[in-house]
């Protein structure tokens, strides 16, 4: 009797219990880790103390207050970039098995079923497929792929072949099935192959796919953390920036990316800490698929029916309680298993989207007087670079007008499409929209930097001795003054809502009344000279020059500079302010007491390889996402896009030094102008949330690049004597 009491070993399913919590506990972390998180993971900290005794990162773990798994190389918290890596890896997984069973199982079906043609092919394309390693066709998909596609080159990569396992098991089954006496009978009753496979074969071939789906999990999970290993990871794959050179694009946690890094940063305990996180969740669908595959096996249910009724009494609560909700759970979860797995695709997809696609674009937030396309250097008072305008699709040349001396300042764009430049023999020219002169005047000096337009068409000119003057846009002169002496202007003229015109000269800040007549002149600290036009705050509060806050209307210092003096204020086309920073963006708000930051972009200047430049230009798009571009000043600059909803970057690289930004148009094309040495000048078009190349076109004569302006299907460029007119067919 007492043989009788106890339970059979075989009766409790411990694997597939333990796989479970195991399963729904990494689920549940990819949802709460991130608010787990104790630290920013993408927070670098240079130093730590360990009593007495000062260290340098990586922290070893348990070694510094605050990291209990240790730092990587830069010290950034490995505890919460574990957090905050499960989310992004498990949904790519789980979009890859899904893709690989509602391959497999549509694949297999028709394999199994069919004897035409068709399923004479797929039979072949099983049979290759399972003998071509998963981790070598996904290696090669994205390495070709990966730049242009992003996380979906993965999820090509991996599911391109791995679909093969699961048709072959479903091709067997169906086989198997079709000679089976109920389907001959449903084909006596009339039904159709249709009918026979949907109603027949489908509800018997769908079990298993559970058991799959977990399986797939634990193997997409190792080829993800290989591929990671040898440096290939979503958000971070290589880019190519020269001939032979590339370099990886973003250091946000996945468990694929840190296992690479940790290859490289020679941190031994991060490689394990990822790699034991990696072990644990493959362990977990393991189980769970074995679990779920001893559930279902026959013999179990047999054992289960044979045992002794003293043996069911005894396990009554556990046994049967736990098996009518498992077996409930599986005839429900089989019966509507296409549309779970259709739903973890679309689901998983949806989320992959959002995270590889850029913010879509609006019309900019920031306000342009009198509807001008183009009415300063960098398109607006406030600096963003960002029309509302789209530039030219493709590039031909249009018109070329050519100065009697080389053109100093411009171009600048009215609202009937006229354009404005300067020119050495102290002229400012006005040109029609196809290319003829309507009209020049005469100016004190040289025209220095960008004119400026104001709402009622006036334009005003600062000179190379710091004077400047106002042309009405008939082409008379209203006035001109000079403020200064001893003086060198750093740029052109920017413009108040109420026209007020501010320059910076050589240690002053200038503003001037539409009239004339001087509004305040202000000394200010030295500037770095990195980027030292004034930008305008949205609402016309605030003048910025580089990294000083001033009062529009006293001229008065608001804030000190900003520690360290090489960053920046700035303006982004979404009317929102930014300190710009060598690691990153924040969101700039004044206070009473002062003023908060408030995080907007991070950027890991090591891994993109921006150790040695700073970051001379940068904005934010209508859609909230981040752009700078990188430069020391002796070599090529780099532009690059941050999508801020998922923190993936690209990298456009400058073909030359002497490459400048232009302006970046309403669909996000960024254009591109300068010289390769020998080569003359040259302009380009690219994709910023992708790099493409949409064009490039050479210009026919001149060298040096003074500067450029967009207009709607017309990118308008100076090169010495020249102003050439770029549009599209």
């Amino acid at each position: 009797m007492a043989n009788a009491m106890r339970r059979p070993a075989s009766s409790w399913n411990w694997a597939l219990w333990t796989g479970l919590l195991m399963a729904l506990i990494v689920l549940l972390m990819a949802f709460v880790g991130p608010m787990l998180a104790p630290a920013d993971p993408m927070k670098e900290n240079y130093i730590g103390q360990v009593g007495e005794r000062f260290i340098k990162p990586p922290f070893p773990p348990n070694t510094i207050e605050g990291f209990p798994l240790g730092s990587d190389e830069w010290g950034r918290d490995l505890l919460s970039r574990l957090l905050f890596a499960i989310k992004p890896t498990m949904t790519l997984v789980l979009v890859v098995a899904a893709v690989r069973l509602v391959i497999g199982i549509a694949a297999g079906m028709i394999s199994g079923w069919s004897r035409s043609w068709f399923s004479r092919v797929l039979d072949v394309l099983i049979s290759a497929s399972l003998t071509i390693p998963v981790l070598f066709v996904a290696l090669f998909v994205i390495a070709l792929m990966g730049s242009r596609w992003g996380v979906w080159a993965f999820i090509l990569g991996l599911a391109i072949t791995g679909w093969a396992e699961p048709a072959r098991i479903v091709r067997e089954q169906t086989r198997g099935l079709k000679s089976q006496a109920f389907v001959e009978a449903a084909y006596a009753m009339g039904a159709s192959p249709e009918q026979g496979v949907l109603s027949h074969v489908l509800p018997h071939v769908l079990p298993m796919m559970w058991i799959q789906l977990a399986f797939e999990v634990a193997g997409s999970l190792l080829v993800t953390a290989s591929l990671g290993f040898l440096g290939y990871f979503m958000n971070g794959i290589w880019v190519p920036v020269g001939d032979w050179v590339g370099q990886r694009t973003a250091g946000m946690p996945e468990l694929g990316e840190m296992l690479g890094s940790a290859t490289t940063q020679r941190v031994p305990w991060s490689a394990l800490f990822a790699g034991a996180l990696v072990a644990l969740i493959v362990l977990a669908f393991n189980l769970l698929g074995e679990g779920l595959r001893a559930q279902l096996n026959p013999d179990r249910q047999r054992r289960r029916a044979d045992m002794t009724l003293a043996s069911a009494r005894a396990g009554a609560w556990v046994e049967d309680k736990v098996y009518v909700a498992s077996a409930n759970l599986m005839r429900l979860a089989s019966g509507n298993g296409v549309v779970v797995l259709l739903g973890v695709v679309i689901i998983g997809g949806i989320w992959t989207i959002q995270a590889s696609q850029p913010q879509p674009e609006v019309g900019p937030a920031v306000s342009v007087q009198g509807g001008h396309f183009w009415p300063v250097t960098r398109h607006d008072p406030q600096g963003t670079y960002w029309t509302g305008v789209e530039g030219p699709r493709s590039a031909s040349l249009l018109w070329r007008f050519q100065s009697s001396s080389p053109i100093t300042s411009g171009p600048v764009v009215d609202a009937l499409g006229r354009l404005y430049v300067g020119t050495q023999e102290r002229e400012l020219v006005a040109v029609s929209p196809s290319g003829q002169v309507l009209w020049k005047v005469e100016l004190p000096d040289v025209p220095f930097g960008s004119p400026a337009l104001a709402g009622d068409g006036s334009i005003f000119v600062v000179d190379a001795s710091a004077g400047i003057s106002s042309v009405s846009p008939e082409g008379k002169l209203n006035w001109s003054a000079k403020y200064t002496e001893g003086q060198q202007p750093f740029s052109g003229p920017v413009l108040g809502v109420d026209g007020t015109a501010y320059y910076g000269t050589t240690s002053r800040l200038v503003a001037v009344y539409p009239s004339g007549n001087l509004r305040f002149l202000v000394n200010l600290p030295t500037y770095s000279l990195v980027d030292f036009m004034p930008r305008l705050s949205a609402d016309g509060r605030y003048l910025f020059m580089e990294d000083t806050v001033t009062d529009t209307d006293t001229g008065s210092l608001v804030f000190d500079q900003t520690q360290p003096p090489m960053d920046a204020y700035f303006v982004g086309s979404d009317a929102v302010t930014y300190l710009r920073g060598k690691d990153g963006i924040d969101q700039w708000e004044p206070t009473d007491t002062g003023y908060v930051l408030i995080q907007k972009a991070k950027v890991d200047a090591r891994l993109l390889g921006t150790n040695l430049q700073r970051p001379q230009q940068s904005g934010v798009s209508p859609g909230g996402n981040v752009w700078i571009v990188y430069s020391s000043g002796f070599d090529a600059a780099r532009f690059v896009w941050i999508n801020t909803e998922s923190s993936a970057v690209n990298i456009i690289p400058f073909p030359s030094e002497q490459t400048r930004l232009i302006g970046i148009d309403q669909s996000g094309a960024v254009y591109t102008c300068g010289e390769v040495m020998g080569e003359g000048a040259f302009c380009r078009s690219n994709t910023a949330a992708s790099g493409e190349l949409n064009w490039q076109m050479d210009l026919p004569e001149g060298a040096g690049v003074v500067d450029g302006a967009i207009a709607p299907n017309r990118l308008y460029v100076t090169v010495g004597p020249f102003l050439y007119a770029i549009g599209g067919q």
